[in-house]
């Protein structure tokens, strides 16, 4: 049988639910509210980008796209060592075969070579070298 006592504790508990509800809404606008200038950036300029590798026995698990506010275009060979644990330790341009001179579009792909992910191999040397290669597309 339901009482008084019930029905306020019902009504409280309704309106607990409502003010959670209203503050995971106020936490989640903030959220999306406060995004980062290079957040910002990342969202507006992301340019056209074709990738090739060239790393002996493995295949890539992470090779992201370089999101990039360059103005120029070309192509950006790089060469990388990779560890046996599948991560890219250095990565430096290789002139003779690059078309871009454009510092920003090289910092750019060197950063992004350094986030991209390989297999894992035990039996590869401990350091492996291949080569990279990114062709931007003008923005």
């Amino acid at each position: 049988m339901d009482n008084y006592i019930d029905e306020q504790k019902k009504l409280n508990e309704s309106k607990g639910e409502e003010n959670l509800s209203a503050v995971k809404d106020t936490i989640t606008e903030k959220v999306k509210v406060k995004a980062t200038p290079s957040q910002e950036m990342a969202a507006n300029f992301k340019g056209r980008t074709r990738i090739y590798y060239d790393l002996i026995g493995r295949n890539h698990l992470y090779l992201p796209i370089p999101i990039y506010k360059c103005e120029g275009s070309g192509k950006v060979v790089l060469s990388i060592e990779v560890d046996q644990n599948g991560i890219v330790q250095k990565a430096q341009i290789t002139e003779r075969e690059s078309t871009a001179s454009d510092p920003c579009l090289i910092e750019t792909a060197v950063n992004t070579a350094l986030l991209s992910r390989f297999n894992p191999d035990a039996n590869s040397p401990k350091i492996q070298l291949g080569m990279l290669t990114y062709e931007f597309v003008a923005q």
